[in-house]
C-alpha cells in the first residue's frame, strides 16, 4: 500500500480527521501523524493524495489540469497548491448545485455541497473556550492533554516565556531551549523544528530574539520580527508571540485562517509572501481585539481557569475558543 493510499484509508476511516473543506498543511499534519516515514515521503504522499484524491475548488479549471497528471512536486504553481488551494474529497462538488451566503461559489456550474456552516455566535465563545483540548506530542514531555480547567503546559510556557521576556536582556540569554519545547508543544509540523536547529546557525538568536520583545507593543512589527526567527513561518511565529504575550497575541494557524476566510473577516493569506502573512496577521489580532471588547460588551464572561486570573477575555484566550469554533464550522 502506498503512502497517498494510507492516509486516504485512514481518512475513510476517521472522517472527523479532516473538514470538509481543507488544505495542503492540514493533510499534510495527517500523514505527519499516521506515516513511518521521512519528511519528504511525508510531503510527497500529501501532493499525491490532493492529486489522486481530492478535487480543488478555488481555481482555474486549466490549473486543475496540470495538477492532475505527473509529478506533483514539479508542477508549476506547486506554492499556490501548498498555500492558497482548498480541496474536497471526490464526489463532494456537484453540479449546478444551488449555494447558499456561506456555501461559497467557485466556478461557473460547480460548486460545494456542504452543511451550514456555523456562524459565529459570541454566546457559544465560553463553551468553545471549554472544549478547547491539544495533545500533540505532549506525552513525550510528561504532560497531560491540554485541556479546560488546567491547561498545564500551556500555563507552563506561558509562565517561562513571561520570565524570558522580563529577562532576556538582564541574563544574555534567548533561551533556545524554550523555543524548541514552544515548536514541539504546537507539533512541529513541516519540520519546523529541523529548520529552526537549521537555522539556528545563521543568524544572532540572542538578538533576534531581543527585536521581537522590544516590538511585542506593536503587532506588525513583532510579527515581522517573529517571521525573522529561524525556521518559522506564520503558524509558529504568532505562537511565539502568544506565549510571549497572551494579553494582546493569538496564535494563527490554518485551521483558524480557512474558517475566518470563509466568514469574510480575514483575508487569503499567502505563506509564500511576507507582506501578505503581516499584513494578514495585524488584521487577525484587531480581530481578537473586536472580539474580546464585543464579549466584553455583552458580559460574556471567560471561564474560570488555571491561566489567568478572572473572568476577563485575553486575546489568547479568544484564539483557543476560535480554534474550537473553527474545527466545528467545517464539519
Amino acid at each position: 500500500m502506498t503512502n497517498q493510499e494510507k492516509i486516504n484509508e485512514h481518512i475513510v476511516k476517521h472522517t472527523d480527521s479532516l473538514g470538509e473543506v481543507f488544505g495542503y498543511q492540514d493533510v499534510y499534519e495527517v500523514a505527519d501523524e499516521i506515516l513511518n516515514a521521512t519528511i519528504t515521503g511525508k510531503y510527497y504522499a500529501t501532493l499525491k493524495f490532493l492529486q489522486q484524491y481530492c478535487t480543488p475548488i478555488n481555481v482555474a479549471e486549466s490549473s486543475v489540469s496540470g495538477f492532475r497528471s505527473g509529478d506533483p512536486r514539479q508542477y508549476k504553481e506547486l506554492n499556490n497548491v501548498k498555500n492558497d488551494w482548498e480541496f474536497v474529497l471526490h464526489g463532494r462538488v456537484e453540479v449546478g448545485f444551488s449555494v447558499t451566503k456561506s456555501q461559497k461559489e467557485y466556478k461557473p456550474g460547480i460548486s460545494i455541497s456542504l452543511k451550514t456552516e456555523q456562524s459565529m455566535e459570541l454566546t457559544k465563545f465560553p463553551d468553545y473556550y471549554q472544549q478547547y483540548s491539544w495533545n500533540g506530542k505532549h506525552k513525550l514531555f510528561g504532560y497531560p492533554s491540554d485541556s479546560y480547567p488546567n491547561f498545564p503546559w500551556i500555563a507552563s510556557l506561558e509562565k517561562r516565556f513571561n520570565w524570558l521576556c522580563e529577562n532576556s536582556a538582564k541574563q544574555k540569554t534567548a533561551s533556545q531551549y524554550l523555543i524548541k519545547e514552544m515548536i514541539e508543544w504546537g507539533g512541529s509540523q513541516n519540520g519546523v523544528l529541523q529548520k529552526f536547529n537549521d537555522g539556528c546557525g545563521e543568524v544572532n538568536l540572542y538578538e533576534a530574539l531581543g527585536h521581537v520583545i522590544d516590538s511585542l507593543s506593536d503587532p506588525k512589527q513583532a510579527i515581522t520580527c517573529a517571521l525573522r526567527m529561524p525556521g518559522l513561518g506564520l503558524t509558529y511565529a504568532s505562537k511565539l508571540l502568544r506565549f510571549m504575550k497572551p494579553e494582546r497575541y493569538g496564535a494563527l494557524d490554518r485551521r483558524i485562517r480557512k474558517a475566518l476566510a470563509r466568514e469574510g473577516k480575514l483575508p487569503q493569506i499567502s505563506d509564500s509572501h511576507h507582506s501578505s502573512m503581516i499584513s494578514g496577521y495585524v488584521k487577525f489580532v484587531a480581530l481578537l481585539q473586536e472580539l474580546k471588547a464585543e464579549l466584553e460588551t455583552n458580559g460574556i464572561k471567560k471561564p474560570v481557569c488555571q491561566l489567568s486570573e478572572g473572568i476577563s477575555w485575553r486575546a489568547s484566550d479568544v484564539e483557543m475558543a476560535l480554534f474550537c469554533w473553527a474545527e466545528e464550522s467545517s464539519r
